[in-house]
């Protein structure tokens, strides 16, 4: 059974793993904090079918944690050599206990607690991945749903359960951002190293430092009649920026590389349009493309 060890100031205690569990000071909240510091609505942190991951919902800025950056905010979470990924706010903190995937159990909701291994036998038919209930005599198209809720007779009183199964969920369906599109707004803090892209309803949200790689050209746009500079300019506000100074001129354009890569895979399309390029003379200059009609920048 997978868990996760909790853990608010001095007091530690282990919570079992949905598919997809939300951690936050929320009745609703699976795994539930009192502390006034966690939002109501923390983190989440779901199996991906071979993995688990985490993104943080509320007080990004001021959530700690590690893991690969992955596509729309997620972060991958691991465990090895006996540590796993740990993510705090303050005092707080959950971390991994291992990478094993979730696997079926029954939560009291009036008692607030889980129902695992040989103690669901007493309320539940499990078979497989499938719980079932004990009045169905094995009969498989009487399974329950994830979350599906009943109130059950119990030599302690009658019990009000939910059912928790190791399913996926089937990823959100959305518009894709096109840069082609136009009308688009960024929005850099390069204080996270975050950028957000968005147009209309649809809104991304990217992170690394390769983000600074646009601030050049966001100033440029602000600063000068065209936002039109050449790669030495450019390189040179980069720097002021937090750029490496030991890095060469081009260190610039390979930033803008690693971005489109990182917009791509959180499935922004029309990257092309991200920059505009020119040659002027021997020059080639670059500016931020025509497709970003407003930018807000915090540094």
């Amino acid at each position: 059974m997978q868990h996760l060890l909790v853990t608010n100031g001095a007091h530690a205690s282990t919570s079992p793993l949905a598919g997809a569990t939300l951690i936050g000071r929320a009745p609703a909240c699976l795994v539930r904090i009192d502390d006034a510091s966690v939002p109501a609505h923390w983190l989440e942190v779901r199996w991906r079918g071979s993995s688990w991951s985490w993104r943080a919902l509320a007080s990004s800025d001021r959530t700690r944690g590690t893991g690969a950056f992955l596509e729309n905010g997620w972060r991958s979470m691991e465990c090895s050599g006996g540590r796993g990924t740990r993510v705090a706010l303050g005092n707080v903190s959950v971390e991994l206990i291992s990478s094993s995937p979730p696997e079926p159990f029954v939560w009291d909701v009036l008692r607030e607690r889980s129902i695992e291994g040989d103690a669901l036998d007493e309320l539940v038919e499990v078979r497989g991945g499938d719980l079932l209930p004990l009045a169905a005599e094995g009969d498989a198209t009487q399974r329950l749903r994830d979350g599906a809720c009943w109130l059950q007779a119990t030599a302690d009183g009658p019990r009000v359960l939910r059912a928790h199964l190791p399913q996926l969920l089937a990823p959100t369906v959305g518009g894709s951002l096109d840069l082609q599109a136009g009308n688009v707004s960024a929005e850099f803090d390069l204080r996270r190293n975050t950028l957000v892209l968005s147009r209309g309803d649809t809104l991304v949200e990217v992170s690394g430092t390769c983000i600074r790689s646009l601030a050049p050209y966001e100033r440029a746009r602000r600063e000068t009649p065209d936002g039109w500079l050449n790669a030495a300019d450019a390189w040179c506000i980069w720097v002021e920026f937090g750029g490496s100074p030991e890095s060469p001129v081009d260190a610039v354009a390979w930033e803008r590389g690693r971005l489109r890569r990182i917009l791509d895979r959180a499935g922004v399309t029309g990257l092309d349009a991200l920059v505009e390029r020119r040659k002027s003379g021997n020059y080639i200059q670059t500016r931020l493309g025509p497709s970003i009609t407003r930018t807000v920048f915090h540094s």
